[in-house]
């Protein structure tokens, strides 16, 4: 990269972070390269636009110019620009993250810093008037509207349902499953059709095709998911006009093929020759087409059926060798003096072949007559029901604002801003609802538009995103006088990573219209312009692993080496790597992320860290309903809610938590035990009892010699407990809420304690609070219906639906990360290890149904017979797969922060690296080097030992005989080899850390702030609390508690509205109603004398003017509070919890205030210094929190408000050492 090409990317860089925190009117679209720091961006314009501009406009400015003043309405004006900003994100968790960054940012502009990527210059001169905006905007964060497109559009039903023509309470079916319950009933109803009605005789032939019940499921699934309209079935897709369009282009493929060197294959033509009966078939195939005259469905399955007979499999196989790019010698020879093979065009040919014989004309349409009916009856049924897909919403959406003109006008109107981040993930539905609301219109109704994506980084093809839509809009933008902004500058990879990401991608990515971006060199950052990256000793900041098989005395280079192979490899190597760093350089495992293109290979990988001891953390895949964990506690659950499940019941019984031997199944069957279990309703004592003695009688009678019988000795206990906690959790489930019920469940069973004490059972434990709290989701959802729960359980275990993981975030703070290229986005990691090079991604054929727009007709594919035209819809998605191949790649080298690793087989042949890393990286400027050579050079003594490159590039040669042993890296760890000395301090170690652990196991996981001061009034006896149940006056203890909590509502209830003294009278009497209504006889008298004596010393006090000059500055009342514990000797291992009563801006300085009411009889001055020093410990917990959550410089104050006293005391509490304070 030229020195002069660097600084023109750096001056964009630099003048488009400043435009966009300054040009609000018109549109702006930021490309930000990976690790550009594109949120901060985002945060920057959204601050920038607050404070300055955005206020303004929403009236923060006086009649004469002057902005107004400090108070209430600085606290509206903050709100109204707030409301009128709206900013859409990709997911829910970046929705999350942008809020918390702007709180971030408002909260260090009001301390006087400059937020992160903040450019000074797009703030107000006036200082201290925006240290008090952002004040005011802190305290107003609940009115930005931070959120998804799709709930952003489901917010804009909601608001418009009439207008929308949609049920009022509409709600989403993220996961499909109520979809599919109902898609369920329609297609059973159906099959109860008569055989001699015409639903029955369709049914009858789709049957004899192979398309069952399950398959036209799940095909009206798939169609109602993407909110495929009726009008896509109902297209008759096979005019003649659509027919002579697919003979057309089918015969310029061919003309393509022949043209490009394929008629050089014709001089083959011989009987033993299979090259030229493919060129006859080809010519046979073109006089079937060219013969078919445009006329019925059945004149063209009759030509498709030819050609499907025409073309026997070696033919085909033979024409998917040349788009391969795989010639025989002879082939080759043949076409010698093309200028090129004919692979491009080979595929093309390939693809129209294999789309003709897949093509049913006739069964379509019949398939399309059931469908299309059984579709319309699903969307009545969503409508009346209020479910919308995530397809639906958006159509919905873009559909109101298309035809509803007033509609439109209102949604310009309530906002002055939108941001839409991730834009190179949009379809096109959101682009035209984007587009229909900031670039058409009157310009004066137009809000400000900034969009923010990297069409480098568009990796979601697959969810529809669309480059080619996301080009169009940026062209649309541009011509509404808008304009794109480029950043460059790279804040998180160390210079050789980003040299290798452009070496690597340079070459590869280059522009085509709609499909594939030009590729922009990364620049370093001021600050890692001279970071050489993580490099020591056999480390480098950028390595290639080559993975080769060798057997014994074969040379490397001529060993065929399979994908299996390789994979096993490079797991191992990378497992004991990671192992490596840790033990030698001390890195975290958490900085630690292993990328995969697919999880097929998954468990090769985890088994290889287990094997090491490398603990792990894996995202979401399939994989979660595969948990053994997870599979035992749905074994469960259907157990309980299926008494004649026998499948689950066997499944359970045989889990770890029960431990029944297979040898006992029999015996048990033979005696009747699968019956007693259905009828075990409750845990009824006679039933209990005739199980109890099969049981024994088949134990007793069991031949003990039996192998592995001696490790499970007293099975018979387990399994009798198991069933008594059977019948007790269906009893639970006839009578109890469903919440109870699955506490129960969770709690009865032993599940926790076995999977604890397994391999990682922090995440075993975590998978299990996912599984039953979405059990509980499930339950409620089904609102009673167990049959659609049970189905939806059969279904996610037997589909293997994607689910993510459940962690506890200890554990993912300690572990390595190990997740898809397309989970990483978003991440970055010090060392990335990018595998799989040499691994192609299966395509996920789906349901063989699909129904896409192509210009302006759908074109259709239903249990895999397609339309005519839908071989474009192929073809594009092939298209967009390998263009989104190379920027996976691109993502996921850009992960790295200080080391990237790429391992695979990047020697293989080029016919086994088809669609894989391996095939792209071979392009990269320098190549892949000499295998003979990089083996001469490497150095065996020290097997991870290779070859560098000039620029830091370190390539490493895996060789399965030379591979890592544990044994070797054992020998190389200082921490391997122990002296009996080491050994007993080791030991002495270990009993230490088990008292600590026993200690930690004794202490409660939630505690709450005030519980020590509690303790302390009722056991010291220098306040004279000492008094067991009773307090001071007599009053039951637990009734003083109780008139503290009246006496706190009453003050959570002022209102600030109207007279203040009148309001305070009517709240004494609301007080004294509760009393009345709680109490009665004594206990009501003693409450009413202690509720006179608060009242009495609030009456026109001190406390009562202090209430009602703060009342514009009140920020919270009654705030839950969570603060992770501090120190690790006592008080809860999880969590302290608290309220504070009163959270507020002090008038005089604007520091913040948490003030904590007490209702104590306070009997003297020393009394109250006593009680200041015992609620100080609470304080300190209330003040850590709030300075935490608020990332504050300073400790808020803390005060106490002693109600009977009317007394205000501010406490000392960093070491609660100076009660007496201030007032």
């Amino acid at each position: 990269m030229s020195r002069i090409f660097t600084e023109g990317l750096s001056h964009k860089d630099t003048e488009a972070r400043s435009v966009a925190q300054r040009e609000f009117r018109r549109p702006l679209a930021l490309e930000a390269g990976a690790g550009t720091g594109k949120t901060a961006i985002l945060t920057a314009r959204l601050v920038a636009w607050c404070v300055g501009p955005g206020w303004q406009k929403a009236g923060g400015v006086s009649g004469d110019g002057r902005e107004v003043g400090k108070g209430a309405g600085e606290d509206r004006t903050a709100a109204r620009v707030l409301s009128k900003v709206v900013a859409i994100t990709f997911t829910e968790a970046a929705a999350s993250e942008m809020e918390a960054r702007v709180a971030q940012a408002l909260s260090e502009l009001e301390k006087g810093k400059l937020p992160m990527g903040m450019d000074p210059q797009a703030l107000p001169a006036d200082q201290e008037g925006c240290r008090q905006k952002a004040a005011a905007l802190l305290a107003s964060m609940d009115h930005l509207l931070v959120q998804t497109i799709h709930a952003f559009c489901l917010r804009l039903l909601n608001r418009f349902p009439l207008e929308a023509r949609v049920h009022p309470q509409l709600m989403v079916d993220p996961d499909g499953m109520l979809v599919e319950e109902m898609a369920r009933d329609m297609v059973e109803s159906v099959l109860a059709s008569p055989q001699d009605s015409k639903e029955g005789s369709l049914l009858l032939e789709l049957l004899q095709e192979g398309v069952g019940p399950q398959e036209l499921l799940e095909s009206l699934v798939e169609l109602a998911q993407e909110a495929v309209p009726l009008e896509a079935l109902e297209e008759l897709p096979f005019s003649g006009q659509r027919i002579s369009l697919m003979k057309e282009e089918f015969r310029d493929c061919l003309e393509r093929f022949l043209n490009a060197g394929g008629s050089a294959l014709k001089g083959l033509q011989n009987p033993s020759s299979i090259a030229g009966s493919v060129l006859k078939a080809l010519e046979k195939t073109w006089d079937i087409l060219d013969g078919l005259q445009p006329g019925t469905p059945l004149d063209l399955e009759r030509a498709c059926s030819a050609i499907e007979r025409l073309w026997k499999k070696e033919f085909l196989a033979r024409l998917l060798k040349w788009a391969r790019g795989e010639f025989n010698k002879t082939e080759q020879k043949s076409l010698a003096r093309s200028p090129k093979l004919p692979v491009q065009e080979a595929r093309e040919v390939h693809a129209w072949i294999t789309h003709f014989c897949k093509m049913r004309p006739v069964l379509l349409n019949k398939a399309a007559e059931v469908v299309a009916p059984l579709l319309g009856q699903l969307y009545g049924e969503m409508r009346s029901r209020g479910i919308l897909s995530f397809g639906g919403i958006l159509r919905t959406a873009r559909d109101l604002l298309a035809s509803n003109p007033q509609v439109l006008h209102q949604v310009r109107s309530s906002m002055d801003q939108l941001l839409v981040d991730e834009f190179q993930d949009t379809d096109s539905l959101q682009c035209e609802i984007i587009r229909m609301i900031a670039l058409e219109g009157p310009l004066e109704e137009r809000p400000g538009l900034f969009i923010v994506g990297d069409p480098k980084q568009s990796i979601y093809g697959w969810r529809n995103a669309d480059l080619a839509a996301y080009d169009a809009f940026l062209e649309a933008l541009e011509k509404k006088g808008g304009s794109k902004l480029l950043l460059s500058v790279n804040f998180r990879s160390a210079p050789p990573i980003l040299e290798e990401v452009e070496k690597a991608i340079g070459p590869i990515m280059e522009k085509v219209e709609g499909l594939q971006p030009q590729f922009q060199p990364l620049l370093p950052c001021q600050k890692r312009q001279k970071d050489e990256g993580f490099s020591w000793g056999p480390w480098s900041p950028v390595e290639y692993w080559l993975c080769r098989k060798a057997d014994s005395g074969t040379n490397p280079v001529e060993s065929p080496t399979s994908k299996g192979e390789a994979t096993e490899l490079e797991a191992k190597a990378l497992a004991w790597d990671i192992l490596r760093l840790h033990r030698e350089k001390g890195v975290k495992w958490s900085d630690v992320g292993i990328l995969l293109r697919s999880t097929g290979d998954l468990d090769v990988y985890l088994g290889a860290l287990r094997e090491a001891g490398v603990p792990y953390w894996v995202s979401s895949d399939k994989s979660y309903f595969r948990r053994r964990e997870v599979l035992e506690a749905t074994a469960l659950v259907r157990t309980v809610l299926d008494p004649t499940d026998q499948v689950a019941l066997v499944a359970y019984l045989r889990s770890c938590s029960v431990g029944v031997p297979d040898a006992a199944w029999i015996p048990l069957w033979a005696k009747g035990f699968p019956g007693l279990m259905a009828g075990l309703g409750s845990p009824d004592p006679l039933r209990l009892q005739v199980i109890k003695g099969v049981v024994l009688e088949v134990a007793h009678a069991l031949d003990s010699s039996v192998p592995g019988m001696e490790r499970i000795r007293g099975w018979e206990t387990n399994l009798l407990a198991a069933v008594e906690c059977i019948a007790r959790l269906r009893q639970s489930f006839q009578e109890e809420p469903q919440d109870h019920f699955v506490r129960h469940m969770a709690n009865c069973t032993l599940f926790e304690v076995t999977e604890a004490a397994r391999y990682l059972g922090s995440y075993r434990l975590a998978n299990l609070e996912r599984f039953f709290d979405s059990l509980f989701h499930a339950l409620e959802k089904a609102s009673g219906n167990v049959h659609s729960v049970l189905r939806a359980l059969r279904s996610s275990v037997s589909r293997q639906r994607e689910a993510e993981e459940g962690v506890f975030q200890t554990a993912v703070e300690d572990a390595v990360r190990v997740m898809t290229v397309h989970k990483a986005k978003g991440l970055d990691f010090s060392h990335v290890y990018l595998v799989q090079a040499h691994k192609a991604v299966r395509k996920d054929l789906g349901s063989g149904t699909c129904a896409k727009l192509w210009g302006k007709q759908w074109e259709l594919s239903l249990f895999g017979w397609p339309s005519p035209g839908y071989r474009k819809i192929e073809r594009r998605a092939q298209e967009v797969s390998w263009a989104e191949t190379i920027r996976t790649l691109y993502v996921a080298m850009t992960r790295a922060k200080d080391r990237l690793v790429i391992t695979g087989d990047l020697n293989g042949k080029d016919h086994d690296l088809q669609d894989t890393y391996a095939r792209l990286l071979r392009k990269r400027e320098g190549g892949i080097p000499d295998l003979q050579q990089l083996l001469n050079k490497c150095s065996w003594e020290s097997p991870l030992h290779g070859l560098c490159e000039v620029g830091g590039v370190l390539w490493k040669v895996l060789i399965s005989e030379q591979s890592p042993k544990e044994d070797h890296f054992l020998k190389s760890s200082p921490a391997s080899s122990f002296s009996l000395e080491q050994v007993a301090q080791e030991a002495a170690r270990l009993k230490a850390l088990k008292a600590e652990a026993l200690g930690r196991m004794d202490r409660p996981w939630q505690e709450a702030m005030s519980r020590k001061a509690h303790l302390a009034l009722e056991h010291d006896p220098a306040l004279g609390r000492d008094t067991g149940a009773k307090d001071e006056d007599g009053l039951r203890r637990t009734l003083a508690m109780e008139l503290g909590k009246i006496v706190h509502g009453a003050l959570e209830r002022v209102a600030w509205g109207g007279d203040f003294q009148e309001e305070m009278a009517g709240l004494e009497r609301w007080c004294r109603e509760q009393v009345l209504r709680a109490l009665s006889g004594e206990e009501a008298s003693q409450a009413l004398k202690r509720l006179e004596a608060i009242w009495g010393g609030l009456r026109g006090g001190h406390i009562l003017r202090r209430l009602e000059q703060i009342g514009p500055h009140v920020v919270a009342r009654e705030l839950p509070v969570l603060l992770a514990p501090f120190g690790d000797q006592e008080g809860p291992v999880g969590v302290f919890a608290g309220f504070m009563d009163l959270l507020y801006r002090d008038p005089k300085d604007g520091k913040w205030v948490v003030a904590d009411y007490k209702t104590d009889r306070v009997g003297s001055r020393q009394e109250m210094l006593e009680l200041c020093k015992v609620y100080s410990g609470q304080g300190e917990l209330y003040v850590r929190a709030l300075q935490e959550m608020m990332k504050l410089d300073e400790p808020p104050r803390f005060e106490l408000w002693f109600l009977s006293a009317d007394e205000i005391r501010e406490v000392a509490v960093q070491f609660a050492q100076n009660p007496e304070g201030k007032e």
